[in-house]
């Protein structure tokens, strides 16, 4: 069972986003994660040199237009589902942080879940 997450992003800097912080519990959590940009400027440079070129991460440019609509956001997803080659794909946020401590709980629900479309995971305060 391979795990994919896809995040789609702007400019999380500009938004006080941990993005550091979130790709580095993704990377911990999915055997694979991609980035959907849209439209960060050098994000490709920080993100591979943040860490360390890791062969986990794919990078998808794709530009929000300049007069954002709903519309739009399963137009990034979708570039990101393209890319993703798991068998299990969890969309995420950029301020979403995994803890390191629920990360075996998660593989293991999946596991149990392969013979089913959608696993469900417990909320954590």
């Amino acid at each position: 069972m391979k795990l994919s997450i896809i995040v789609v992003i702007t400019d999380p800097d500009k938004r006080q986003d941990p993005w550091k912080e979130s790709i580095k519990s993704f990377l911990e959590l999915a055997d694979e994660v991609v980035i959907v940009n849209g439209g960060r400027k050098n994000f490709y440079e920080d993100i591979y040199n943040e860490f360390n070129f890791s062969d986990k991460l794919t990078i998808v440019n794709y530009e929000w237009p300049h007069i954002w609509g709903w519309d739009e956001l399963p137009k990034h997803l979708n570039a990101g589902l393209n890319y993703a080659k798991g068998d299990w794909v969890i969309r995420c946020d950029i301020d979403y942080i995994w803890h390191e401590d629920v990360i075996p709980n998660i593989k293991q629900i999946l596991k149990l879940a392969d013979d089913f479309p959608v696993a469900n995971f417990q909320k954590y305060s």
